[in-house]
């Protein structure tokens, strides 16, 4: 089984989160928001700000009209599945890895057609962009639901996790 921000985050691992970090600046692109919606907490990565216009085709993103840079890395395989991993850029230059799958269980949400993203509200992604319950499904976050930002993992199955910066390129 793989899960939504995979292969950031796996199964398993503690992650550490700042509560305090949006308290004197804003969210911005490659963070890794903890926010409440729905009476549940979710943790995403957000790839749009306010006023933005994105769109995402077969999975990859488009920001205010510019195709985010993405490069294949490899294939793999991962409980009989065969997944396309990818380094994606944000309009920033922060950098992180995201996963493909080769055949998509719902292929309803790899193309979302233009929107804006309101003045208050943020679009977040699982990594993991074909097993992420993310905004393509619940919409758009508003700022004041954005509560912390994972900065690190504490811990995971295995010793390399110890103290995964989050914050990295």
């Amino acid at each position: 089984m793989t899960i939504a921000n995979e292969p950031t985050i796996r199964m398993s691992d503690y992650i550490v989160a700042n509560m305090q970090a949006y308290k004197n600046c804003s969210p911005d692109y490659g963070d890794i928001a903890v926010f409440s919606k729905d009476n549940g907490f979710y943790i995403y990565r957000i790839v749009g700000k306010p006023n933005d216009t994105l769109s995402v085709q077969n999975n990859f993103l488009i920001i205010n009209d510019k195709p985010v840079n993405t490069l294949f890395i490899k294939t793999k395989e991962i409980n009989s599945s065969q997944i396309d991993e990818y380094r994606e850029q944000l309009p920033n230059g922060r950098e992180h890895l995201i996963y493909k799958f080769k055949q998509t269980e719902d292929s309803k949400m790899t193309n979302v057609d233009c929107l804006i993203i309101p003045e208050d509200s943020y679009f977040l992604m699982g990594d993991n962009r074909d097993n992420a319950y993310d905004s393509r499904y619940f919409g758009f976050v508003k700022r004041d639901q954005i509560i912390g930002k994972a900065t690190c993992i504490l811990f995971g199955v295995s010793f390399d996790r110890v103290n995964t910066d989050l914050n990295v390129n």
